[in-house]
Parts: structure tokens; sequence; C-alpha cells
């Protein structure tokens, strides 16, 4: 979307200025004000789909502008903009109305767009939805009873659209609410798209309990439909309308019909109503199953943005591992688990080795940055493929690396630090057809339980230990639990 006028309202010029030349960038009409009091003027006179509020304002704060915008001009949605401490008062605008808030201090430019880019297609929704039930209420008010009904799906799937269910619970969301409205036995919902979901998904609704001839015939009905060859078999969930302990029901389908579920011109899936009877199904039927499909494209679109937004978030952009600061988060929350119950939290840093011939920076100087930015990916890959399935690998910075070893005391942290090691080392990376053979050094430290480590702590012991590697020659890995350093693992030393 673009085109749509945002307000920006904050007192520091220069985060006006920041704000208004990315958003420009991205195709919006930007206005600003210095204060409250030249917010609230301009807003008499000019309509806005978002404000940007600075919390803290001399004058008129942002919590009055909150109030008046939410007050006097509804159909603006609000984002609040906080300093360091003000977090408390932040998530209170959060309950007055505000729909996101950002921290000055750890502001990440690229979530902006996504998070008003979710709030204008919510904002766009909300008016097609409202046109919608106004068509339908005007022109069939003579089925009253079941077009209530309809209006509770519709709504049903409107709070989903705004919801942060999983593909799975979306889909059987849609097919419950089509299940409602719709005269059918049965509906099928078919997800497809990789990018939602890497095995499809097929998520069965049965007015009674269905068995598996019939779960299976529904299935190859979407998949037949769908008109896509697909790889794998899809991955099948199943729930019913009505509660009871009937047996499942196993008699064949007799009709049925689908619709697309389409966002933005792609293909993500399909939906599927059936019957055991040989009726056709009626236009007033076809008419909400294409409704409700609609509706049910646009929220698994939606589904998988907001994954995308939690992404940008916590991955590092080029390797996409985890960054520092969700690191941090992880490693905290881990330490407290293990803390309650007496277990261990080991943590490995790893620094690539500088070696003037073979090192990200000689890649770099010999191949150029976009064979550096690959090498960097490959790593990424085998460190990843290397830790456990509950361990987890970030980015530290630059060609440093840290991993999280959850339930890990010293023996078993140095043993992943040395399988770590060796997957660097014992194999070149091929990048543009050029073999690079690259070593790391390992920093290794483990928490105790009862000793109250906190998460700096142990990435500061982790640190020295792989400081210490690097002091006796690279390419080795040091071990430091309870500030007593040691270095099981002599062998390396050969490869210094």
């Amino acid at each position: 979307m673009a085109g749509e006028s945002i307000l920006i309202v904050d007192d520091a010029p220069e985060i006006r200025r920041l704000l208004q030349r990315f958003l420009v960038r991205e195709g919006y009409t930007v206005s600003l004000a210095q204060d409250g009091e030249t917010a609230l003027k301009l807003l008499e006179t000019t309509p806005f789909h978002v404000a940007v509020v600075d919390l803290v304002m001399p004058g008129i704060g942002g919590v009055q502008v909150l109030r008046q915008i939410r007050e006097r001009y509804p159909l603006t949605d609000v984002i609040i903009l906080t300093g360091y401490g003000e977090l408390e008062t932040a998530a209170t605008t959060l309950s007055l109305g505000a729909y996101y808030y950002f921290q000055k201090e750890s502001f990440n430019l690229n979530l902006v767009p996504l998070v008003i880019g979710r709030m204008l297609e919510r904002q766009r929704l909300a008016r097609e939805n409202d046109q919608l039930i106004g068509e339908l209420r005007q022109a069939n008010r003579e089925l009253e009873q079941g077009r209530r009904r309809q209006l509770r799906s519709f709504a049903h799937i409107g709070r989903a659209l705004e919801g942060e269910l999983g593909i799975a619970d979306m889909s059987l969301v849609l097919g419950q609410a089509i299940a409602s409205v719709v005269d059918c036995d049965a509906t099928g919902v078919l997800v497809i798209a990789p990018e939602l979901t890497e095995q499809p998904l097929a998520a069965l609704v049965g007015q009674r309990a269905l068995g598996p001839e019939a779960s299976r015939a529904l299935v190859a009905a979407l998949v037949a439909a769908s008109g896509v060859s697909l790889e794998n078999e899809p991955q099948v969930v199943a729930t019913q309308m009505q509660e009871g302990a009937d047996e499942p029901e196993d008699q064949e389908w007799v009709s049925w019909e689908t619709e697309e579920l389409i966002a933005r011109n792609v293909l993500l899936g399909l939906t599927l109503v059936a019957r055991r009877r040989q009726e056709p199904f009626s236009q007033d039927d076809l008419n909400v199953l294409h409704i409700l499909s609609s509706q049910g494209g646009i929220a698994l679109e939606n589904t998988y943005l907001f994954a995308r937004m939690r992404d940008l978030a916590t991955r590092d952009s080029l390797t996409g591992l985890y960054n520092h600061r969700h690191f941090y988060e992880l490693l905290e929350a881990e330490l407290s688990r293990a803390e309650r119950q007496g277990r261990s939290v080991g943590v490995i840093m790893l620094d690539m080795d500088k070696d003037p011939e073979h090192s990200l920076k000689a890649v770099n100087d010999r191949l150029g940055h976009q064979a550096g930015d690959a090498l960097l990916r490959e790593i990424a890959a085998r460190l990843r493929a290397t830790v456990r399935r509950a361990d987890a690998v970030a980015r530290y910075g630059g060609d440093e690396f840290i991993v999280l070893a959850p339930e890990s005391g010293p023996v078993q942290t140095s043993a992943l630090a040395d399988r770590l090691w060796r997957c660097i080392r014992e194999e070149p990376f091929v990048i543009l057809g050029n073999q690079v053979h690259l070593t790391a050094s390992l920093g290794v430290a483990a928490s105790s339980p009862g000793q109250g480590y906190t998460p700096d702590m142990l990435v500061q012991l982790a640190d020295r230990a792989c400081y210490q590697a690097k002091g006796r020659g690279r390419d080795q890995v040091c071990v430091l639990a309870q500030d007593t350093l040691w270095q099981p693992h002599q062998e390396h030393d050969a490869g210094a």
C-alpha cells in the first residue's frame, strides 16, 4: 500500500526527520508536528491513517493526544514512541487504544513499515467487512436467522485476522466458520503455499466425527481441485462441530464445491464444502463460501507476515541465526529455569581465526564482500546443523557466533564445542568455486546451580575462555567454569 497519510508527532527534530525520510521512501504522505497542540490542529483539518506519537512532550503529552484521537478521530491508528524507563506507561497506552509502541533506545526502522502495513491492512479489512455486512443485511432481511449466523462467522474470522494463530489453528477456525453457516456435512481447508508451511496442511471439520476413509476422500478431493503436484502428503488436522461419542462416519461424499484461497493474486490453497447427499449447493451457500474464503486468504497471509515481522525482530538478516539481543533474552530465560531446577547452562563463544590467508577478511579482499556474505551464511548453516535441537545459535557480531546449550555442564558443553570446532576446520568451504579453509577459536563456560549467574556473567566467562584460546595459538577450544580455566583438548595445539 502507498500514498496513505502518516502524522509524526515528536519534539525531537532528528526523530521527525528520520521517520519522515524513511516513510516517504516507502511511498507514504507524511506530515510533521513538533508538539501535541500542533498535532491536534492538523487532525482537525486533515484525515490521517496513522499517527506516530512521542509519549513525553512539553505541553500536551502523548497520552492526551492518544485520548483525543480515540475520542474524535477513531479511524486514525496510533503508534507510541517511548524513551528508556517509560515502558510501563507505554504499556498503559495500549489499553487506551494505541496499536503498537516502539522504544527509541532499541529502535528498529525495518519494523516500522511492517507494523504500519499491518495497521493499514486491518483498516482496509474493517471497511470491506462493514461493506459486506451492510450488503448482506440489505439484501437478505427475509433470512434473518441464517444471516445472523453468517455475521457471527464473519466476525469469527475477523477476530482471527487480528490474532496470532498459527497456520493449523487458523485453517481450523476457517473450516469451523464455513461449517457453521453453509449447509454441508464437512468442510476442508488445504494450505499449499511453501512460504506458509513446509509441508502441505489439510484441516478437516465434520459436523460429526470423520472416519479415516471419509478424511482421505476429502483430502484427495482438495488436492485434485488444487491442480498442484504435491511432493509430500498433506499433514491432516481434524475436528468436529457436534460433541458426542458417536462412531466416526465413513460414508462416501456425493457432492462438493471448492473455492480458492488467494492473497495478492497468489494461490495459497483451497476451501471445500462436501455433502453425503445428491443435492446442489445453493447460490447463497456458494456466496458465503466465497466471502469467507476471501477473508481466509487474507488471514493466512497476515499470519505469515506476522511471523516474518517477529523474525525480523529476533534474527540476523544475513545468516538467519538469532541476533545478539534475542540471544540474551533466551539465555536469561534459560538461566532462570535452570536455577529453579538445579541444572547447568552452557555458553560457547566462537570467533573465526584471523589468518592472513584463510579468514573472512581474506575472502572479502580476494573475492569481494558478496563472497564474504556467502561464507558467513555457510558458517551459520554448519553451526546450525551441528548443534542439538534444543540449542540456540546466534550471530554475536562480525564473524563471532555464540551458542546456548541448555541443561549442559562443562563436560557436555565442551563436547559440543569440540564438534563445532571440528565442523569448521575439517572440511573446506566452497565459495564461488574456491575452496576456503578456516579455523576457529572457541571459549566454553557453564553455570553452576545456586551461584546466581546472570547472562552477562556467563557470556563474559565464555568470552574470556575464547580470548585465552586465541592467546594460546588459536584453532582450539578452552573451557572456563566456576572461574577456573583449563584446556581439556590438548590435541588442538597441534593445529594452532
